[in-house]
């Protein structure tokens, strides 16, 4: 007599052979065989959903050129272009000099200054106060990720190489907006910045070093954005707008489009020669990829 199983205390047979381990092998391994399907959909899916796409990168946008040039204005005139991709609301605006307007007493001791040399003295040194509350807005700025506009008048590469390494490394995108405006325009306007506001001497002398600096600082941006502000209110116009073309592999490429270069339009040639100095003219018009010039050995 074959027994098939044992009797428990209550007098039920339990069965000797059980298939519930088999059936849990099964269920595992069709698990697993789910997980790894599931596995190389995710893989696959991902891969197309996100070829070929950029994520949103914010922008650090230098306004860049000598005070009266009109930098504050060009900025918001770029705002209100659809195709640059930038908008105000996305944007922290870091002003020194509006920093230095918030300090107590200023504005009342800079009405009382008697001379030009005694307001200078006055605007650095809250300068130097306002710098480190400037810092303090970039690095909110950064740990949010919001886009970001800065001002420099061109005198010191050092100083703009430092925040642009500073931004890079957070991922961000560099623009240069420069607003350009003859010497002569420039010094009158300067003149009827001094009675109410922070201006500067040796006109010439600040835009010929923002020139010079210039070819220095381009191999650090992504983006140059040329504008002609000499004229009337509203009546800018980009003379040049030069972007980084990048590799295929996503190394870092060369700045080197120029939309139409005075070679191309030779019309135009004596005014951007004016606005920006022959030298400065040369190193961008090389850059032109609409003109024969740049087949010539």
């Amino acid at each position: 007599m074959i027994s098939l199983g044992s009797t428990s205390p209550e007098g039920q047979q339990g069965p000797v052979v059980s298939s519930s381990s088999s059936s849990s092998s099964s269920s595992s391994s069709s698990r697993q065989d789910d997980d790894a399907d599931s596995a190389g959909v995710l893989k696959t899916a991902l891969e197309r959903a996100f070829r070929g796409k950029q994520p949103l990168v914010p922008v650090f946008l230098i306004a860049y050129g000598p005070p009266g040039s009109g930098k504050s204005s060009v900025v918001q005139w770029l705002f209100d272009d659809p195709e640059r991709r930038v908008r105000a609301d996305e944007v922290i605006d870091i002003d020194i000099d509006a920093i230095v307007a918030l300090f107590p007493g200023y504005q009342r001791r800079r009405a009382e200054a008697r001379s030009h040399e005694a307001r200078e003295q006055l605007y650095w040194e809250m300068r130097r106060r306002a710098d480190p509350i400037s810092d303090s807005i970039l690095a909110e700025a950064l740990l949010g990720r919001y886009s970001v506009r800065w001002e420099t008048t061109g005198q010191s590469v050092a100083w703009t190489a430092r925040e642009v390494d500073r931004v890079t490394g957070n991922g961000y995108q560099v623009w240069l907006v420069y607003p350009l405006v003859e010497k002569g325009d420039l010094a009158q306007r300067i003149e009827r910045r001094q009675a109410t506001q922070q201006g500067a001497r040796n006109v010439g002398q600040i835009i010929d070093r923002a020139r010079e600096n210039l070819p220095a600082i381009l191999p650090m941006i992504d983006r140059l954005i040329m504008i002609d502000n000499s004229g009337p209110v509203d009546s800018q116009r980009i003379l040049f707008e030069i972007t980084r073309v990048y590799s295929g592999d996503g190394s870092k490429g060369t700045l080197g489009i120029v939309e139409k270069c005075t070679r191309c339009l030779p019309g135009e040639h004596a005014h951007k020669l004016r606005l920006l100095g022959a030298s400065l003219l040369r190193d961008l018009e090389q850059r032109c990829q609409n003109c024969s010039h740049l087949d010539a050995p």
